[in-house]
């Protein structure tokens, strides 16, 4: 499954003018500490905004803290689109987890407390899906996103799509065979990714934001972390981060809104959250005055000038 990177570059010439650089510098994520923090806002986005909110969507909130979004669309009729997003990305990663938010992403494929490893992908063809096109899912440095697109609207398939992502959320088995069997998998797509522009990337990412997780932290990860990859600390990532709370579900389609939102509620309300909320940290990022400048020069690469300014 693919990670998400940001533009990539290619022979380069970049310049920074840092002149209002105001992130301040944050701790790592609590994965560590067994203290208990204090959880994030409950609020979404909008509200605090003067940003009018299309009337055609309904949110709401679990009583768990998961929330949800749902939209009615009729195009292409008769279908429905189904995502959960986790705000678990590589910049949770601890220094010995490297990879790991995209390693867990994959697991997602092999095996929870209700799918039997190699039968999601069959219960999904079953019901007209194919995996890449309709199943698929995504990692990147702030997020996981897993991601159903349905031929039908009927209330069995968007119940089975329901299902699984409940299964991802909370009943992901990490059996040792599976991790062992998908380490070759992921390895693969390192070194399919270890491309030219890829390496102008995180030599880019580097020099802009010197100092900080973002320049230490591409979602395929390292070798040696790939290569020790355990299920219990794979495991063990996707619990600390994998919690209501970082959750949201997004159903669109020619669905009933109630009907919908009962579903979800049958599905997600006994997820329990955990007794504390890991918080996201990118930091700390280098203070520097002026204009900089770096010349990336690669004879497989296309000219390119990039001027960029780092902000909050």
């Amino acid at each position: 499954m693919p990670f998400r990177l940001g533009a990539i570059g290619h022979r380069s010439l970049l310049t920074i003018s840092l002149v209002a650089l105001t992130l301040s510098a944050c701790a790592p994520r609590a994965q560590h500490v067994a203290s208990a923090v204090e959880p994030p806002p409950s609020d979404w986005a909008f509200e605090t905004s003067d940003v009018p909110v299309d009337p055609g969507f309904r949110f709401g909130k679990l009583d768990n803290g998961m929330r949800y979004v749902l939209r009615s669309n009729a195009t292409p009729k008769g279908t429905g689109v189904v995502r959960l997003e986790v705000a678990a990305g590589s910049l949770d990663e601890g220094e010995d987890e490297r990879g790991y938010a995209h390693y867990v992403e994959h697991m997602a494929f092999n095996g929870s407390t209700h799918v039997p490893e190699g039968e999601m992908v069959k219960l999904l063809e079953r019901h007209g899906l194919a995996f890449g096109p309709d199943t698929n899912a995504s990692t990147g440095y702030e997020r996981t996103t897993y991601m159903l697109d349905l031929p039908r609207n009927d209330p069995e398939l968007l119940d089975t799509a329901l299902m699984l992502m409940r299964e991802t959320a909370s009943e992901l088995s990490f059996s040792p065979g599976a991790v062992e069997r998908e380490r070759g998998v992921v390895q693969a797509e390192m070194r399919d990714r270890n491309t030219f522009s890829l390496r102008n990337y995180q030599d880019s990412t580097e020099f802009l934001q010197r100092g900080s997780r973002l320049s230490r932290r591409l979602p395929i990860g390292t070798a040696p972390s790939l290569a020790g990859a355990t299920a219990a600390g794979l495991k063990a990532f996707w619990r600390r981060e994998y919690v209501p709370a970082h959750a949201t579900l997004v159903v669109i389609g020619e669905f009933d809104a109630d009907a919908v939102e009962a579903a979800i509620r049958n599905h997600f309300a006994d997820w329990r959250a955990a007794s504390f909320e890991p918080q996201p940290s990118a930091g700390p990022f280098a203070e520097r005055g002026g204009g900089e400048s770096e010349i990336y020069i690669d004879p497989a690469l296309s000219e390119r000038v990039v001027v960029a300014r780092l902000g909050p």
